[in-house]
């Protein structure tokens, strides 16, 4: 709920003591739960969540005069070799060629 409804995957420093803050639930058990119950780490988790925001953001026509990487920016990632790799972990594809395709469905 903390971060679909308040987006805290938004925060470049969001980090997992500040989920357990927020959320009121230890940060070990937080842990703990995303190893056990989704198999991957906070951080892979968090990035799931930035790259879905990304590719929603990619595809907005109002936020066209934005480029890749301020979008990745804006959507919680405080690096670019990290939005790389974790956008075409999720994806399959670049952000480019993800761009691209979008492109090529809208044509």
């Amino acid at each position: 709920e903390a971060m679909e409804k308040d987006k805290l995957y938004l925060d470049p420093e969001l980090n997992l003591n500040k989920v357990a803050a927020h959320t009121s639930v230890a940060a070990k058990l937080i842990s703990s739960f995303l190893n056990q119950h989704h198999g991957m780490s906070f951080n892979d988790f968090v990035n799931g969540y930035r790259v879905r925001e990304v590719c929603d953001r990619l595809t907005d026509p109002s936020l066209q005069y934005l480029t890749i990487s301020g979008i990745a920016f804006e959507s919680g990632f405080n690096s670019q070799a990290t939005f790389q790799r974790a956008f075409k972990s999720y994806t399959g594809v670049s952000p480019r060629n993800f761009l691209a395709r979008q492109y090529k469905k809208t044509a």
